[in-house]
Order: C-alpha cells, then sequence, then structure tokens
C-alpha cells in the first residue's frame, strides 16, 4: 500500500531538523500522546558532508493497538538516515515480531512553508498476511498519521523550549 501523509510544522525547516536528529528529543518523547514508547537505540553523526544516521529508535506501539496485535508485538525499530543539505530523510521500519509479515520504508520531505514547514511522508507498507492484511496496513497509515501529527506539536513544543 502506497501512502503519503503531509504534515505542516509550526517551526523552521532549519530547527525541525536541527530537532530531528537531536537525541534528548527522542529522550523527552516518551510517552506522549499518540507516539507510545519510544527510546532512541544508536545515534551517530557522520562528519562527511551534512548527512547525519544512522538514527535508530525503538517504538512501542507505532500503530496505537489498532493493529490488532497484542502489547509489545507491534513494536518497530525505525532506521533513520537524514540529509540536511537535501531536506531529506530516508526510514525503514522493521518489527520486532512477524519480520516476515511487514516491510515498510519511505522518505520525508521538509519543504519551507509560510508558517513553518511542511513535511511529507511517502512509502509503501506491506502486510504479507492473507485476507486480513490490507486492513492491517489501512490501520498501520492511520496510526502513523496519528503519530506524524503528534510529532508534528512535539517538535513545535521542543523548538518552543529549545531555541
Amino acid at each position: 500500500m502506497h501512502f503519503e501523509i503531509d504534515q505542516p510544522i509550526g517551526a523552521p525547516r532549519d530547527a525541525v531538523e536541527r530537532t530531528l536528529v537531536d537525541s534528548a528529543y527522542y529522550a523527552a518523547l516518551s510517552g506522549m500522546p499518540n507516539l507510545g514508547t519510544l527510546r532512541c537505540r544508536a545515534h551517530r553523526v557522520r562528519r562527511r558532508g551534512l548527512g547525519l544516521g544512522p538514527l535508530r529508535l525503538h517504538r512501542r506501539d507505532v500503530t496505537g493497538g489498532a493493529s490488532g496485535a497484542r502489547p509489545r508485538q507491534a513494536d518497530m525499530v525505525i532506521h533513520t538516515s537524514f540529509d540536511l543539505a537535501e531536506h531529506h530523510a530516508s526510514f525503514t521500519m522493521v518489527p520486532d515480531h512477524y519480520t516476515d509479515l511487514l516491510t515498510c520504508s519511505g522518505t520525508h520531505l521538509f519543504l519551507e512553508a509560510p508558517a513553518g514547514t511542511q513535511q511529507i511522508a511517502e512509502g509503501e507498507l506491506k502486510v504479507n498476511f492473507p485476507i486480513v492484511g490490507r486492513n492491517v496496513e489501512r490501520a498501520i497509515v492511520g496510526g502513523l498519521e496519528r503519530h506524524v501529527a503528534g510529532e508534528a506539536a512535539a517538535i513545535e513544543a521542543w523548538v518552543a523550549e529549545h531555541p
């Protein structure tokens, strides 16, 4: 299933990007509504150019329980690499469980907008499970939409507190 999420963020693009590569930001997010429990497992900065990565985040129940999976079975590790020169990030979501049943990868593009930043997340999600796979994909994408909206609010708050 192809998905695209278009999310405004009320903060300047450079501040949004700085926030998204700050491990202290991720530590402060854990337990916020629509974000689940979050733990930054690895964060490494490359010295060549403006690329940063990889950033490995462990998110518990990124779908908000919508997939019907039992607690902890919807846990994901999200591998993200940022290219700040291009205002772009690529990501892959790897489930802790059912690794052969779910694949998801995509990109984030950060555009300057009159009210701050426009984040466009685009990707492909595939749940390899007969009969119910398409319904689970829709539920996961709905969870991702809620997550991106929740994270936009968290970024705005972080930027306001950490100018």
